[in-house]
């Protein structure tokens, strides 16, 4: 079964150049070390807490999904980029709905600095964030 969740409610913030499956498959990656090797620093209660907490801004937002083949992994989930409105108004349709999927999201670094938290987002709608810490390799 395939499954089609494309973030088809969150208004995008089309400013610049549509990324790449490759490129949002790199960002996500790094979003996702955040898990595998950061810290939980952080656990918020609703979508409220949420909006005071973050600035305003660009973020990245991608659903949660991987393929693994062998020791491959690749990113197979949607990929999109919302300003801090639109993606808290996303976030309350989705839990309101019942229709949240697990999320991975970080604010838009500049200059090519890596974002330095990102945040998870479960089916249950528990918001937690981690520090983004490099793994040891």
């Amino acid at each position: 079964m395939r499954d089609r969740f494309r973030f088809d409610s969150l208004r995008r913030d089309e400013d610049g150049a549509p990324l790449s499956d490759e490129a949002a498959g790199a960002i996500f990656f790094r979003m996702l070390a955040a898990l595998e090797c950061g810290a939980p620093i952080r656990r918020l209660e609703t979508v409220a807490a949420l909006a005071a907490a973050i600035a305003e801004g660009r973020y990245r937002v991608a659903h949660k999904r991987v393929s693994v083949k062998g020791k491959a992994r690749r990113f197979v989930g949607a990929f999109a980029i919302a300003r801090k409105r639109e993606l808290i108004e996303y976030l309350a349709a989705a839990m309101a709905e019942g229709d949240l999927r697990e999320l991975l999201i970080a604010p838009e670094p500049s200059q090519d600095a890596a974002a330095d938290w990102v945040l998870h987002v479960d089916e249950d709608a528990q918001l937690l964030f981690y520090a983004a810490l490099p793994c040891d390799a």
